[in-house]
């Protein structure tokens, strides 16, 4: 009754597939079994108990889901199947994350007004050696073109009966205008023709390409301003060590406390590093830098903060201890004393600090300062 055709009577299976995706950072893993085998009522052996049992080709898995791990396809016939597949999401919105391996190439294509681009972000992947961007077939066999090329289902040789299923046609006003739409998208991608036409590659392993807010977070104090724009490490690099400049006690003066940070980029190869800065007050003394051990990163922080005092002194930001990739945590030698500690932001599994900006509050003149407030940081990989 689940069959893709109506009068196929087989009981064995024709394809059995099983998809582990991490949502959090886009790792994605195929098993898939093609061609007739054993009956579905019996139990299947797990990757890791027969390995070889489970099909080792990527261009069975790369060309069809290109665009992403879970396409909707004709074969998923029933309302309790479609439930589990992820919902598309308005353009710029989406969490697409793009699949490939290292022996392919992948290119986020749009062409202005596009009918398939209204609603899916698109991509086209290049083998090595092949000079020629081509799209998934699922988007192929959607936008009606045929595709006998595909032998998954053994009884007729093609995904569908007539070599034909253009499921996604009737959404886009019809056969013709898909077709159209698919030959604007290759056009685009081969040949850089088309009204708004735009080609991008794809960094392969990169976390979801498209339009969306960076992983990171904030701790945000009081006062003050906040730094118009995050201060990233150079392109390629990533934060290790730290610095801090605290005021000290002043006694019946005012205290500020906590006046700024810096942070230290350096890449994963090792060499050089570059100091990065953002906004900054200029009381008190530097601290010594603290760096996380080699091969490791800056991947959170916490900070401690005063509350508001009413008619007393403000100080608000005291101290600020990173923490690194292998979960040691970073505690400089100058630190403010007043305040509570708050846990801070910490960057997904695989990625670390790349940038950073600050909340200070400018100088008071007779007034209360207050200086470092809060910080925020962006992580990548």
């Amino acid at each position: 009754k689940d069959k893709t055709y109506a009068d196929d009577t087989s009981k064995n299976y024709h394809d059995v597939a099983v998809i582990q995706h991490n949502k959090k950072n886009g790792a994605t893993c195929f098993y898939q079994k093609l061609g007739m085998g054993n009956s579905l009522f019996d139990e299947q052996p797990a990757p890791r108990q027969k390995r070889k049992y489970w099909g080792s080709d990527t261009n069975v898995c790369v060309t069809c889901h290109t665009s992403g791990p879970f396409i909707r396809t004709p074969h998923y016939r029933h309302d309790s199947i479609l439930s589990l597949v992820p919902t598309m999401r308005p353009k710029g919105q989406e969490k697409y994350f793009p699949l490939g391996n290292p022996e392919y190439t992948l290119f986020k294509v749009d062409v202005a007004h596009n009918k398939c681009t209204t609603c899916h972000a698109m991509y086209a992947w290049q083998k090595k050696g092949d000079r020629t961007k081509h799209f998934s077939k699922i988007a192929e066999i959607g936008a009606g073109r045929k595709t006998a090329d595909i032998t998954v289902w053994p009884k007729t040789g093609l995904p569908t009966k007539d070599g034909r299923h253009a499921f996604m046609a009737n959404n886009v006003g019809g056969l013709k205008i898909a077709l159209k739409a698919m030959a604007q998208l290759e056009a685009c991608a081969n040949k850089r023709v088309g009204n708004g036409c735009t080609v991008k590659q794809v960094v392969h392993g990169s976390f979801n390409p498209s339009p969306a807010k960076a992983a990171g977070g904030r701790v945000a104090g009081h006062w003050g301003k906040w730094a118009k724009k995050i201060t990233p490490c150079p392109k390629g690099t990533y934060a290790f060590a730290f610095r801090q400049r605290v005021e000290r006690r002043q006694g019946r003066g005012d205290d500020s406390a906590l006046n700024a940070v810096q942070l230290r980029c350096r890449s994963k190869k090792g060499g050089g590093s570059t100091i990065i800065k953002s906004r900054e007050s200029t009381w008190g003394r530097w601290s010594t830098w603290q760096k996380c051990a080699k091969g490791h990163a800056l991947v959170g922080f916490h900070m401690r903060i005063e509350k508001k005092q009413g008619r007393k002194d403000d100080s608000a930001a005291n101290d600020v201890r990173f923490v690194c990739s292998n979960g040691r945590k970073l505690k400089a030698n100058v630190r403010g004393p007043w305040g509570a500690w708050r846990k801070g932001p910490k960057c997904p599994k695989g990625q670390a600090i790349t940038g950073f900006r600050t909340r200070v509050e400018g100088k008071q003149g007779r007034g209360d300062d207050s200086a470092m407030n809060g910080m925020e940081i962006v992580c990548g990989h």
